[in-house]
C-alpha cells in the first residue's frame, strides 16, 4: 500500500446507496466505482443489483439498440457497463441469470430475432455474458438449457428453433466466437489447437445436430456465413479425435453427406462451371485424412464416398487450376461492372488447395475402383505437366512451389502396385521430369540471381537420384536423358548444391590448435596455465594452514600472504606467460626503422626478464651529483628470489620522488644485492630480453625502444626519473 486507508473517504457508491432521496440504476451505471465495488463484493450494492427489476433493466441495456436521440451515456456507456456487471464473478447475479422463472437468458437470446446483420457490439456483449456463465459452471449452464428445451419444445428458443437462428447470424464474428467457445472449446490464443472439450456432451449445441447443420450451411448464399461455418467445423475437428460421426452412420445418409461436401467445393454441383468454394474445400482437406485413417480401422464408408465424388468431379477440379478465382462479393460490390472481368485475381490460395487435394488423393493407400479412376483421370489430363509448369515457370509463390514439389516427391515414393508404376511412368516419360530438371539447371546456372524455386528443383534432383538407386527402371529411364549424369555428378549443379549445404554454418568448429597463433611464444594451452594457477592457490591455502599452526617462525618471508614458497611458485607461473606477445613485432619494426640491428637471439623467442631500479644515492652520500645529475640507477635482472623480498611500493615513487630507506641495511638488501630492494624506496621495472651471450651494445638513441635493449646498452643511457610500469601494477 502506498497510501493510508485512514484518510480514504467513503466511495461515491456508498454515498449513493445511503442517500435519503433514493437512486436509480442509471446513477449506479454512471458511477466510476461500480465495477470495483461489485468485484469487492459490496453486499448492499449486490443486493440491489440482484433484484428482478434491476436485472431486467441491465439486460435491456445489453440487447436494445439505442436511438439517435438518446444521450451519449445511453448509447455507449450504459450497455458496456451493464454487460460488465452481468459478467462479474458474483454468485448472486449469476444465480439470478440462471433462474428459470426469471427467463433472463431467453431475454438475452431475443437479440437473435432481429434480421441480419446484427449490431456487432451488442452481439459481443451478449456473447460475453453467456460465455462467463458457461465458464462459471458448465454443468449448471447445460442443465438450464436442457430443462428449458424439455419444458417448452415449442418455445422460440428451443433447440430446433435456436440452431437455425444461430446459423442465420453465423456471418457475425461475435456469433462465431460465442459458438466456438460454447461448442468447441476455449481458443488457445496461439497457433495450436483449441482447448479440447472432454466430450461432445459438454457442448452447448449437441454435435449430432450442430455438425450436419454446419455442413449444410456450406452451400449458403452468404459467403461470410460459409467461411465462418468452415472455421467452426475446423475448430470442432481440432477438438475431437477421429472421424465425424455424422459422416460415418447411418451409411446412406453418410454417403450422401460426403458426396454433398465434395459438391459444395464446386458450388453445389460435381460438374465444371461452378465457382470454387474454398471454405468447403478446406473442410474436405481436413476430413479426407481422417477418412483414410478410419478406412485402416475398417470404416470405409466415408472414404469410398468421397473418392467416388472426387473421381466424378476430377475434370472440374483440374480445370479450376487454370480458372481465375472469382472476386469475393465484399470486394466486387465496390467495383463497377465493367471492371469485374479485368481486375487481377489472386490465384495462389485456390491453386494451393487444389494441389493439396490431388496430393491427398495420391496418398490414399486404400485400393478401390474410385481411387484407380482418379489416378487414370490425372494421367489422361496431363496432370504432371501442369504441376511442373507451376513449379518451374517464373513466379514467386513458394506455397505453390511447396505443393508442386511435394506431389512429385509423393509420386516418386509410390511403390508396389500397378497404378503406382503407371503414375511414375506418367511423371518420368509423359511429363519428362528429368529432361525438364536438366534444362532448368543449365539455364539457371549462368543466371546471376537464381529463382525462388531453385532449392525445390535441387531437392527433386536428389529424390530422383535416390529413386534411381533403388529402382532399376528409373535408372534406365535416366540413362536416356542427356546431361543427367553431368547434372547429378559431384561437379554438376547438384554436386555444387550439396557441397554448399553440407558445409556447417559458421565454418569449421574452433579448436585450441587453431586459436593459438603460429608465431606465439610457447604460451601453451590456456587450460594448463589455469591449472597451474589453481595448484598455486591450493599450495597457498595449505601453507596458510601450516603457518597458523607454526607460531615460532618469525621470518617475514614465511608470513601468510608473503610466503616464499607461494611467491616463488607464482613467479614461476607468471614467467611462463608471455605478457609482451603483442609487443614483439612493434619492437622489431621500431628498431628496424632506426637502422638498429637486433640479434636473432634477442627475438621474440628469447627469454624476457624484468629489471627493478631503486632510487640510489651517490657514493659519498651527496644528495646531488656533479652538475645536478641524478644518482646512478642500480639494476639487475629480477629473479624469483628477488621477487620474494618485494614488499611494498613507496607512494612517493608514483610521483617520481625517492623515499627514505628503512627496514633494511643501507646499501645491501636482504638478497645481497646493492641497493636493489630497499623496503621503503621507490621501485620501477623495465622489461628487457636477456641474450644467451654477451653482444655489442647498440648505439644509444632517444627512441622508446631503447628501454628494451640489453643491460650494457641501458646503463650507457641517461635515464630520467622512471615511472611505474604495468608490470609493477600487476604484481
Amino acid at each position: 500500500m502506498f497510501w493510508s486507508v485512514a484518510y480514504a473517504g467513503a466511495s461515491s457508491i456508498d454515498n449513493l446507496l445511503k442517500s435519503s432521496d433514493g437512486f436509480t440504476i442509471e446513477q449506479l451505471l454512471d458511477a466510476d466505482e461500480l465495477l470495483q465495488e461489485c468485484k469487492s463484493q459490496n453486499a448492499t450494492l449486490i443486493a440491489f443489483l440482484a433484484e428482478p427489476e434491476s436485472m431486467r433493466k441491465l439486460v435491456e441495456y445489453v440487447i436494445e439498440m439505442p436511438s439517435e436521440t438518446d444521450s451519449e451515456e445511453r448509447r455507449y456507456k450504459y450497455p458496456f457497463v451493464a454487460s460488465e456487471v452481468l459478467s462479474c464473478d458474483v454468485d448472486a447475479l449469476r444465480a439470478e441469470l440462471l433462474s428459470p422463472p426469471r427467463r433472463l437468458v431467453p431475454q438475452l437470446l431475443s437479440l437473435l430475432d432481429a434480421p441480419p446483420p446484427l449490431p456487432p457490439v451488442l452481439v459481443g456483449y451478449v456473447g460475453k455474458v453467456l460465455i462467463s456463465l458457461f465458464k462459471y459452471a458448465p454443468d449448471k449452464f447445460l442443465l438450464y438449457f436442457t430443462e428449458l428445451w424439455a419444458a417448452d419444445p415449442d418455445s422460440p428458443y428451443s433447440l430446433s428453433k435456436l440452431l437455425p437462428l444461430l446459423l442465420r447470424h453465423l456471418g457475425s464474428d461475435a456469433v462465431l466466437q460465442m459458438l466456438t467457445v460454447l461448442c468447441g472449446g476455449e481458443p488457445n490464443g496461439g497457433d495450436g489447437p483449441p482447448h479440447q472439450q472432454s466430450s461432445s456432451s459438454t457442448s452447448w449445441i449437441p454435435h449430432a445436430q450442430l455438425v450436419p447443420a454446419l455442413l449444410d450451411n456450406l452451400s449458403c448464399a452468404d459467403p461470410e456465413s460459409v467461411q465462418n461455418s468452415a472455421q467452426l467445423l475446423g475448430s470442432l475437428l481440432d477438438g475431437t479425435v477421429g472421424m465425424l460421426p455424422c459422416l460415418c452412420e447411418p451409411k446412406d445418409e453418410a454417403r450422401q453427406r460426403c458426396r454433398q461436401l465434395v459438391a459444395n467445393c464446386l458450388g453445389g454441383t460435381l460438374t465444371a462451371g461452378g465457382a470454387l468454394n474454398l471454405s468447403a474445400l478446406d473442410v474436405l482437406l481436413r476430413t479426407l485424412p481422417r477418412a483414410c485413417d478410419a478406412a485402416t480401422q475398417g470404416t470405409t464408408t466415408p472414404l469410398e464416398a468421397m473418392l467416388v465424388a472426387i473421381a466424378e468431379a476430377a475434370d472440374a477440379f483440374f480445370m479450376a487450376l487454370a480458372t481465375p478465382a472469382p472476386l469475393p462479393p465484399r470486394i466486387a460490390r465496390f467495383l463497377p461492372t465493367s471492371d469485374l472481368e479485368t481486375m487481377p485475381r489472386p490465384q495462389a490460395a485456390q491453386r494451393t488447395k487444389l494441389l493439396s487435394l490431388f496430393e491427398e488423393a495420391l496418398r490414399v493407400k486404400h485400393s478401390c475402383d474410385a481411387h484407380r479412376s482418379i489416378l487414370e483421370a490425372l494421367r489422361q489430363l496431363g496432370f504432371y505437366q501442369v504441376v511442373l509448369d507451376l513449379l518451374l515457370l517464373p513466379h514467386t509463390c513458394n506455397a505453390i512451389h511447396i505443393r508442386a514439389a511435394s506431389i512429385v516427391e509423393e509420386t516418386l515414393k509410390m511403390e508396389g502396385s500397378h497404378d503406382a508404376l503407371l503414375m511414375r511412368q506418367a511423371l518420368l516419360q509423359d511429363a519428362q521430369l528429368a529432361r525438364r530438371l536438366v534444362d532448368f539447371c543449365e539455364a539457371e546456372s549462368i543466371a546471376r540471381i537464381r529463382p525462388t524455386c531453385y532449392a525445390f528443383v535441387m531437392s527433386l534432383c536428389t529424390a530422383l537420384k535416390e529413386c534411381a538407386a533403388r529402382d532399376a527402371t528409373v535408372a534406365a529411364a535416366l540413362e536416356t536423358v542427356d546431361c543427367w549424369s553431368a547434372t547429378a555428378s559431384a561437379d554438376g549443379a547438384l554436386g555444387h548444391w550439396e557441397a554448399v549445404h553440407s558445409k556447417p554454418l559458421g565454418g569449421r568448429l574452433p579448436t585450441r590448435s587453431s586459436d593459438i597463433d603460429d608465431d606465439s611464444d610457447g604460451d601453451g594451452d590456456l587450460g594448463s596455465n589455469v591449472r597451474d594457477v589453481q595448484r598455486t592457490l591450493t599450495a597457498q591455502s595449505a601453507f596458510r594452514s601450516d603457518a597458523s599452526r607454526d607460531d615460532d617462525e618469525d621470518d617475514e618471508d614465511d608470513e601468510p600472504g608473503h610466503s616464499s614458497e607461494y611467491l616463488e611458485q607464482f613467479a614461476q607461473t607468471l614467467s611462463q606467460l608471455n605478457f609482451l606477445n603483442d609487443m614483439n613485432h612493434g619492437l622489431d619494426a621500431a628498431a628496424n626503422d632506426d637502422g638498429t640491428h637486433i640479434p636473432e637471439e634477442w627475438s621474440s623467442d628469447a627469454n624476457w626478464s624484468a629489471e627493478f631500479d631503486a632510487d640510489g644515492e651517490w657514493p659519498d652520500g651527496e644528495a646531488d651529483g656533479p652538475s645536478g645529475e641524478l644518482p646512478p640507477i642500480v639494476s639487475a635482472p629480477a629473479t624469483a628470489a628477488a621477487l620474494l623480498d618485494f614488499d611494498d611500493f613507496d607512494d612517493a615513487a608514483q610521483n617520481g620522488n625517492g623515499g627514505e630507506s628503512g627496514g633494511a641495511e643501507e646499501g645491501k638488501d636482504t638478497d645481497g644485492s646493492n641497493g636493489l630492494l630497499a623496503s621503503n624506496g621507490g621501485w620501477d621495472a623495465e622489461f628487457e630480453q636477456v641474450p644467451p651471450a654477451p653482444a655489442p651494445a647498440p648505439a644509444a638513441d632517444e627512441s622508446w625502444a631503447a628501454a628494451f635493449l640489453p643491460p650494457d646498452a641501458a646503463e650507457a643511457k641517461s635515464v630520467e626519473a622512471p615511472k611505474r610500469t604495468e608490470f609493477e601494477m600487476y604484481v
